[in-house]
């Protein structure tokens, strides 16, 4: 080993040793157990002929995702989707944040990670879906990298692979979504080989995001392992990085990217409601927010949560709204367009609203200094929780020239 892979290796062991103390994520104890007994022995070939099938339909996969890779070609410009991130239309899967690039670029190579069924890509657009290499990164990281704790091996794994196929096929540039908590990788591999990589913007961000603030004690991010620039979606989140530290050199804008499907209002939805722009972390402050809006304002409208893709918790609405509360998955434009008045904390949703002409009863989160509420406050997207919320502040419309301070139209020619 180098004295650069030594300072390589210590670099990613602090990285992630600053994130597992942030986030307080407790690393995976090594199972010592060196035997079994003979009832397990027994037990565990008779589960692994009830598994054969599968392992052959995996191997297949694999062998099939291999075998389209070599024929990718080089110099292409690669994409990795943030592959939890998909919005219903018309019925169809279909996701967020590629769809438009991929209508826009025919050179485009997207890789795309999920357990999804039937997502719904542009037609002649091209993707590699890699969930088949999931089985085989976990072995290699158990085989060559099992002392490590879990979080470190699994990086170490990928990054081994991602490198092989970035020297392999010598992507033009790499274009992701989404740096942290799991694409690290991805970004070390690609510097490594020289390839600039990009993050794209994919919702908020500040200094009150862990992952982009980098000024202060309290901070994830290693700029070692930061990508060559973030493209954001305008100026007004460029200052934002800006006062957190980021890298000014690091920033460069690029505009709204994300793909919203034009919907005609739903036969399912009530007519009017009070919408949650829902994050798990504030599922409980956000509820209690919707509950006073609806009692002071609204007490015959239901509420319904437009459900965060990372997951949610019904039982915290449920307990705090009672029956008249709707917890729905994958429809948050829909919800957001014809919704009466929308509760938010630090969801992207509180902007993206601008776009519908709909305003926000903000909530102040625990934890959170928020910096963004004066910008909001200032252009009458928003009134602050606990302030003087009338009918009338909800349904006067919006001025949306503002759209164009928050969301710059994108040159996808640019990428």
């Amino acid at each position: 080993m180098t004295r650069e892979d030594e300072i390589l290796d210590v670099n990613d062991a602090l990285y992630f040793l600053k994130r597992n103390n942030l986030l307080m994520i407790r690393a995976q104890s090594k199972d010592c157990a060196t035997g079994v007994s003979t009832q397990d022995k027994h037990s565990s070939k008779s589960h692994l002929i009830k598994r054969i099938p599968g392992l052959i339909k995996k191997l297949t996969q694999l062998v099939s995702l291999f075998f389209k890779m070599f024929f990718i070609r080089r110099g292409s410009t690669f994409f990795f989707d943030h592959s939890t991130r998909l919005v219903l239309d018309e019925e169809r899967k279909v996701p967020l944040y590629s769809t438009r690039i991929l209508e826009a670029r025919d050179d485009v190579v997207c890789f795309f990670n999920s357990s999804e069924k039937e997502v719904s890509f542009p037609s002649c657009s091209n993707v590699i879906v890699t969930t088949p290499l999931e089985p085989l990164m976990g072995k290699l990281q158990k085989f060559f990298w099992g002392r490590l704790p879990g979080y470190l091996g699994d990086y170490k794994v990928r990054k081994f692979i991602w490198k092989f196929w970035f020297r392999l096929l010598r992507p033009r540039s790499v274009y992701l979504v989404v740096w942290y908590c799991g694409k690290e990788n991805l970004v070390a591999a690609a510097k490594d080989l020289g390839i600039p990589v990009f993050e794209l913007q994919h919702g908020f961000v500040s200094e009150e995001h862990p992952w982009y603030k980098m000024s202060g004690e309290v901070n994830a991010t290693n700029e070692y392992l930061l990508p060559t620039a973030l493209l954001t979606y305008g100026s007004y989140w460029d200052e934002l990085l800006i006062q957190a530290g980021y890298p000014k050199d690091r920033i460069r804008t690029f505009g709204y990217y994300v793909f919203i499907p034009e919907y005609r209002r739903p036969e399912d939805l009530p007519e009017k409601y009070i919408l949650i722009s829902s994050q798990p972390i504030f599922a409980e402050v956000l509820a209690k927010a919707a509950l006073q809006l609806k009692e002071a304002i609204y007490p015959d409208l239901p509420v319904v949560v437009a459900a965060h893709p990372s997951g949610d918790y019904p039982e915290i609405y449920s307990r705090i709204l009672g029956d008249q509360v709707l917890v729905i998955h994958r429809r948050s434009y829909e919800l957001l367009m014809y919704c009466t008045a929308n509760v938010g904390a630090t969801s992207t949703l509180i902007w993206e609203g601008v776009f519908f002409g709909k305003k926000t009863n903000l909530v102040r989160a625990p934890s959170l200094t928020p910096c963004h509420h004066r910008f909001l406050l200032k252009h009458g997207i928003a009134k602050e929780f606990g302030s003087d919320l009338t009918p009338n502040f909800f349904e006067e419309p919006l001025d949306r020239n503002i759209v164009t301070h928050y969301f710059k139209t994108p040159d996808f020619k640019s990428l």
